[in-house]
């Protein structure tokens, strides 16, 4: 048995709302790149605290992230600062500031500066984010423990026989157009042998935790004969408790969609960093 390449969205990078403070330089025409690379510029740069920039050509159909190009124009223009970073989070004030020297610029090449969320609304949108930081980074996983342990190299060989790839912490499934992987593969020991692994994921940054639970399985049953499955409590893992694995999984990803952290997106990959 070998796990197929899984197909998965691809990740889209762009301003997130939900765990950024956007503001959009908007305008009914459209602005030269020459003039918006005045954001790259140093002084430009420290008095707006370094935020993303992100803009839209004309023939665009998805944000790209600003470069030094100054050929053409843009019709979009974004900035965007972190809610929560890791020297702070952004209150009220900051945001108002912030949107006043986006403001200046906006003036300086014939547009306005919109905040996507008002200023006082932020102190509301940051405890949303930490709420859901705290209560849903959930990680999902199967113990596969054996009675003795054995060479990780001949493990191994088995992972790599099931479609499973290298990375730093041992191995993973991974589909070709996203940076996270469905699920992890990783040893109980650091060292020539192991006496089991754990498989796992992070539900957030799960590019589709449905399958990657899935996968998960058919690696528990692939193996089955050398490595017994528990769950994370370290209970033999039953039919039913495979049910229950995949409810959670169900129920962690609504409830992340529901406040537009999609699992495996753009935006949740950076709320759950």
């Amino acid at each position: 048995m070998r796990l197929p390449l899984p197909a998965v969205a691809s990740l889209v990078p762009a301003p997130s709302r939900g765990v950024q403070f956007v503001v959009e330089i908007v305008g009914p025409r459209t602005v030269p790149a020459a003039q918006a690379a005045g954001l790259l510029r140093p002084d430009w740069r420290a008095a707006l605290g370094e935020p993303e920039l992100w803009t839209m050509r004309p023939a665009d159909t998805a944000w790209q992230a600003m470069d030094a190009r100054t050929d053409g124009s843009y019709d979009s223009i974004a900035l965007a600062w972190d809610l929560v970073a890791p020297q702070g989070e952004m209150s009220a004030a900051s945001a108002g500031h912030l949107a006043g020297v986006a403001e200046r610029f906006a003036n300086d090449v014939g547009r306005r500066a919109i905040p996507l969320t008002a200023p006082n609304d932020v102190p509301q949108a940051v405890r949303r984010l930490k709420s859901a930081q705290d209560g849903l980074d959930a990680g999902v996983s199967i113990l596969l423990v054996g009675p003795h342990p054995w060479a990780a190299a001949e493990y191994g060989s088995v992972l790599d026989g099931l479609g499973l790839g290298r990375d730093a912490e041992g191995w993973a499934w991974r589909a070709a157009d996203h940076p996270e992987p469905l699920f992890q593969a990783i040893p109980f020991e650091d060292g020539p042998a192991t006496d089991g692994f754990t498989l796992g994921f992070r539900l957030a940054r799960c590019p589709d935790p449905a399958v990657g639970v899935e996968g998960m399985l058919q690696v528990a049953d692939a193996l089955r004969d050398r490595l017994a499955p528990y769950d994370e409590d370290r209970r033999p893992l039953t039919p039913k408790g495979r049910d229950s694995l995949r409810d959670a999984v169900r129920a962690g990803s609504r409830a992340l969609d529901s406040i537009g952290l999609r699992p495996g997106t753009w935006a949740a990959l950076k709320a759950f960093s």
